[in-house]
């Protein structure tokens, strides 16, 4: 596994998963135990496959506070082959906002401008955002609080590696991010 996210936690936190912060917020719920019921939920709006390409796209704005002016989340990936992912995420927000794309890895990572390369053994997985300009690129560590009061949920595995790429204050984004393996 070179990509994936935490799994399990007892705090439950959009950070922890390969999606998109608006301004350093997540989604309902986040930082609750048991996130309570909420007004919004992402949903798939598309699947198509064919030989070995298969696209999904989905539709998450509604999964984030109004308060946030999110007015677009649409996210499209397409798997072609064994080799290629593509992930297609389309923003916009009522007033300017800071998008954060997040990606967890297993693995050592090396930036380049902006490409990070994840290794672990003989796998490889690069990530090349090719939009939108701009991007501030930064890599960290982290174990996410697995410990609940009554039991210890902490995988053999618990740290994990998080690529972040955030924009610039803005109303519109895109990102198209190619992860080749």
């Amino acid at each position: 596994v070179l990509a994936a996210d935490p799994g399990y936690t007892y705090e439950k936190k959009t950070r922890n998963h390969n999606t998109i912060l608006v301004d350093g917020k997540g989604q309902f719920g986040d930082g609750e135990m048991w996130p309570s019921p909420n007004v919004g939920r992402a949903h798939i709006t598309g699947f198509a496959t064919s030989g070995n390409v298969t696209l999904a796209r989905g539709d998450a704005t509604s999964a984030y506070p109004r308060d946030l002016g999110l007015t677009r989340f649409e996210r499209t990936i397409v798997l072609a082959g064994d080799s290629l992912v593509v992930v297609c995420d389309r923003l916009a927000a009522r007033e300017p906002r800071s998008f954060s794309w997040l990606l967890h890895h297993y693995g050592d990572v090396a930036v380049d401008g902006m490409i990070a390369t994840v290794t672990r053994g003989a796998a490889k997985l690069t990530v090349m955002p090719l939009q939108p300009d701009g991007l501030q690129v930064k890599t960290e560590m982290y174990t996410p609080q697995y410990v609940h009061p009554t039991r210890n949920l902490t995988p053999e595995q618990a740290e994990i590696g998080l690529i972040q790429y955030d924009t610039a204050p803005t109303t519109e984004a895109t990102f198209l991010v190619p992860l080749l393996i």
